[in-house]
């Protein structure tokens, strides 16, 4: 694999799968933009990459801003010259039944979850074009995958990272841009994803599953570097990886 002196944007890295694929990006020797609304909890993630040696920056970023993201891009060229892959991991997961019409709750996945992805997306591409070389990534879910009850606007946003990023390949191998797309459909992940779902019945199951049987979130970093380590004419476009106790 190769990811030495990659210069890598994380968004949602301080905490979850976010943080875990910054930390061992880092070990690897890529150099790490750490990305997040919680500014204080992404500059000690960045405190503690470069603390054992790595190379990293910190910035504070709502996804669900187009401009935010154009200048987090920015702001890597600022600092490193170049921009070689762009990691969207920012989420959140606020389950419901769809009876319950929770449309703030619904609009908020849809601004961050799929919204906040493609306006990522469009901050990185006009680089990569230029580069003539680059990597998105991106986080869909299991439920972008299959529909469950209680998860209507979610599964709505992971669908659509799934779609977009689909098509997104397509054309950059169409065009011969160079650039290449990876979707990530993770299952149960120790992370603090449950933390945001209102409904109390919901999220005490969600808890009670993830406390039996959730693995932890740097099993999911591993695909991600293994992704983009690949050399540049493969492309590792959807990666699925849930525990091994999961049934679904």
């Amino acid at each position: 694999m190769d990811i030495q002196g990659k210069v890598v944007i994380v968004t949602g890295a301080a905490s979850g799968i976010g943080q875990a694929t910054a930390y061992l990006l880092a070990e690897k020797g890529a150099k790490v933009i750490v990305a997040d609304l919680d500014d204080n909890r992404a500059q000690e993630v960045s405190q503690a990459i470069n603390a054992k040696g790595g190379d990293s920056q910190y910035f504070q970023i709502d996804v669900t801003s187009y401009e935010a993201n154009q200048k987090l891009v920015d702001f890597s060229i600022e600092k490193y010259g170049r921009l070689d892959a762009s990691f969207l991991c920012a989420g959140i997961m606020q389950l419901s039944r769809l009876s319950d019409i929770k449309v703030d709750e619904w609009d908020r996945q849809i601004d961050i979850n799929l919204k906040g992805v493609m306006y990522g997306i469009a901050a990185a591409m006009p680089v990569f074009k230029e580069q003539k070389a680059g990597h998105l990534l991106t986080v869909s879910s299991i439920a972008g995958l299959h529909p469950f009850i209680d998860t209507g606007a979610y599964c709505a946003s992971k669908w659509g990272v799934r779609v977009f990023m689909e098509v997104i390949r397509r054309e950059s191998a169409d065009e011969g841009t160079n650039i290449r797309t990876t979707t990530l459909y993770p299952g149960d992940i120790d992370t603090n994803l449950t933390a945001h779902t209102t409904d109390a019945a919901i999220k005490a199951g969600l808890e009670k599953v993830y406390e039996e049987v959730a693995i932890p979130a740097d099993r999911v970093a591993q695909a991600i570097a293994f992704a983009i380590g690949a050399p540049a004419d493969a492309n590792v476009s959807e990666i699925t990886i849930f525990p091994t106790k999961q049934v679904i």
